[in-house]
């Protein structure tokens, strides 16, 4: 099983999002059962995107989760966890990929819709940066 063969689907809650998948992220500080009783919430914003990621037979592997931020018109990416299986040297420059191509189809709605200048920026946050920094070259 290869992360690429994974397909990116827009959801609007937590609750659609296999637990353990949640529950797999380490040192990462949210509550858990705040997150998936207010998720619907945190989605209703427009700009706010979640999406699942779902083999073939739309069963879901991993979640991805990023905001734009209004104020420095940049996007914040949240969370990328998918199942052990699916863990593999493209999963990181794959879902860059799909996160570029978002950003370029999103940038002029956003600019029409919210006035948004969105910048060529992301600010991704994690708890296991060694995987971010073999993909920029980072020793």
């Amino acid at each position: 099983m290869e992360f690429k063969e994974l397909q990116f689907i827009r959801v609007i809650d937590f609750r659609l999002i296999p637990r353990y998948l949640l529950e797999q992220i380490k040192d990462y500080e949210f509550s858990l059962k705040k997150l998936i009783n207010y998720g619907v919430t945190i989605t209703a914003n427009p700009l706010t995107y979640l999406f699942a990621l779902a083999d073939n037979e739309n069963k879901i592997k991993g979640v991805f989760w990023a905001r734009v931020n209004y104020v420095d018109e940049i996007f914040e990416v949240y969370l990328l966890s998918v199942d052990p299986e699916y863990q593999d040297e493209t999963a990181l420059q794959t879902t860059l990929d799909f996160f570029w191509q978002l950003h370029k189809t999103e940038k002029p709605k956003l600019k029409t819709r919210f006035d948004i200048d969105l910048k060529d920026k992301v600010l991704w946050q994690t708890t296991r940066p060694k995987p971010f920094e073999k993909i920029a070259g980072v020793e």
